[in-house]
């Protein structure tokens, strides 16, 4: 059986080799007429440090296409696959690798919407992983993962609104109004879609909110690693781990990488989790 992922899954070298993963496919991303692919022409850094502070437009990301998908499960001819792309409703992937698949009439390749992306798609990778080396085929891996996707959350901090506010996802007016305040807000991907859950006045305040938050809306599952990840924002990072102090992380500490960095901007920090 062959594992394969995206470079949305912001995985590092070490995890990958950790967990075994046969293939990360490097997503692509667009910035200012120019076509980068992640981790490969691109790397985290210079992304949030030179590439996004002076584009003059929102960098677009485009997903994993039909033929594209045809020549990489051509790798694997004779092999069954166990493939976790982005989740369906961030990016066309998952749709493409199912047309791909259907194109080729295979049944040993089986695709996961594990509605995930980031933080949450490196903690599916792991139990998908753990599972395979338990010694589950990829048809049962694939079910256990597709019933707990429904139960993956990722909650974040976002510490500057100019990248909501070019994505459409926020007014100028309600974004000039909110760096004023020091608004800064909390998101949640729930079921495969980011959505903004709540706000607060500083950093320090939305870390607290976001645990209240977590605390009356979800119980989260210690049967499953918990993975925390951000942006070049070690202060937040550090403070958002000691709000979920009860709940240590269960690898290094991720990087946000540009898929999804493009939307939340840097020194965005995140806990991803399995909920009961």
């Amino acid at each position: 059986m062959r594992l394969i992922t995206d470079s949305s899954s912001d995985l590092t070298p070490e995890l990958i080799q950790k967990f075994n993963v046969d293939l990360v496919i490097p997503m692509k991303i667009s910035i200012d007429g120019k076509e980068y692919l992640d981790k490969v022409d691109i790397q985290d850094e210079p992304f949030y440090h030179e590439l996004l502070p002076q584009c003059a437009d929102l960098p677009k990301t485009s997903q994993v296409t039909v033929n594209e998908w045809l020549e990489i499960f051509g790798r694997y001819p004779d092999e069954e696959l166990l493939v976790l792309p982005i989740s369906s409703g961030l990016s066309g992937s998952y749709g493409s690798a199912c047309v791909a698949r259907e194109m080729l009439g295979r049944e040993d390749i089986h695709i996961v919407d594990n509605k995930s992306t980031a933080l949450a798609l490196a903690l599916m990778v792991e139990i998908a992983a753990s599972k395979r080396d338990q010694g589950l085929a990829a048809r049962e891996i694939a079910k256990e993962l597709e019933a707990l996707s429904g139960r993956v959350r990722v909650y974040a901090v976002v510490e500057t609104l100019r990248y909501l506010v070019m994505g459409g996802r926020l007014s100028k007016a309600a974004g000039l109004l909110g760096s004023a305040l020091n608004l800064k807000p909390i998101i949640c991907l729930k079921d495969g879609v980011l959505s903004a859950v709540g706000k607060a006045r500083g950093t320090k305040a939305a870390i607290k909110l976001m645990r209240e938050l977590v605390d009356a809306n979800e119980e989260i599952d210690p049967a499953y690693p918990v993975y925390y990840a951000h942006a070049f924002n070690d202060e937040g990072l550090k403070q958002i781990k000691e709000a979920f102090r009860d709940y240590p992380s269960a690898a290094p500490d991720l990087t946000v990488g540009c898929i999804v960095g493009t939307h939340t901007g840097p020194q965005v920090t995140a806990i991803a989790f399995i909920r009961k």
